[in-house]
């Protein structure tokens, strides 16, 4: 599980420029076809993280702002 902060500017289309801060969890899984109680999941490998990015859209959910590489992808 990677945690992450991350701060950026998102401009919006003919708007005022707005800034902000998006914080949260990473996690990437199932990584095996079946889940069973009591037994944990493998962890992921840090290439599992570092093959993906963080994608943001705007409000609306429709037009991609930014992406960004998972900051420490894969480091406990």
């Amino acid at each position: 599980i990677a945690l992450f902060l991350l701060g950026f500017g998102l401009v919006a289309c003919g708007g005022p420029q707005e800034y902000g801060t998006l914080q949260g969890h990473v996690t990437i899984g199932p990584l095996v076809p079946v889940v069973r109680e009591g037994v944990p999941e493998p962890t992921p490998a840090p290439e599992v993280y570092a093959a993906r990015k963080i994608v943001i859209y705007d409000q609306d959910g429709r037009n991609e702002i930014v992406q960004v590489d998972i900051p420490g992808a894969g480091l406990p």
